[in-house]
This record gives C-alpha cells, sequence and structure tokens, in this order.
C-alpha cells in the first residue's frame, strides 16, 4: 500500500480497485477491532482518507477515479459504506 491508501501501480483489472480498496479496509478495520494492533488501524486511515478523496460530487463512489463523474455504482458504493461502517 502507498503512503495515501492506495496500491503500486500494476495491471487492474477490476476497475482501478474500486472493490480492493474497501475490501481491504474492511479487513484493516476489523483486524485492528480484534486484535489492536496499531498497523492495521494506520492502514485503514490510509485507505479511508482516500476513499473519500474518491467520492463523486454526488456522495458515492464509481469504478472510475474522476470524482467529476457523476454517477454512482451502487456495488461500489455499497462496499466502501460497509467498509467505513467497519472502520467506525
Amino acid at each position: 500500500m502507498t503512503v495515501n491508501g492506495d496500491y503500486d501501480y500494476q495491471p487492474d483489472y477490476i476497475w482501478h480497485s474500486s472493490y480492493g480498496r474497501p475490501i481491504a479496509m474492511q479487513a484493516l478495520a476489523e483486524g485492528y477491532a480484534s486484535t489492536g494492533d496499531e498497523r492495521y488501524r494506520q492502514g485503514a486511515e490510509r485507505i479511508l482518507t482516500r476513499e473519500f478523496s474518491l467520492m463523486n460530487e454526488r456522495g458515492g463512489w464509481r469504478y472510475a477515479l474522476q470524482r467529476e463523474v457523476p454517477e454512482v455504482d451502487s456495488s461500489v458504493s455499497a462496499w466502501v459504506v460497509f467498509a467505513i461502517k467497519s472502520c467506525e
């Protein structure tokens, strides 16, 4: 994971890690809740910050990394919301 909560560049067949980021964030948040290991918390917070930077103008998420895209993809947005809930 990079410092900004994303992944190093590699060929990505799942639309810019739009599912991978929230799934990783949820796993890290739950790992922190289970163990108290600060490394998990720090990783989850980095991804959380990245996800909020990618939220589009309608308050949701899409496969694209452009915030100006007005459409919202329900499955990507749902994964992000579930992961945010785990971070609480």
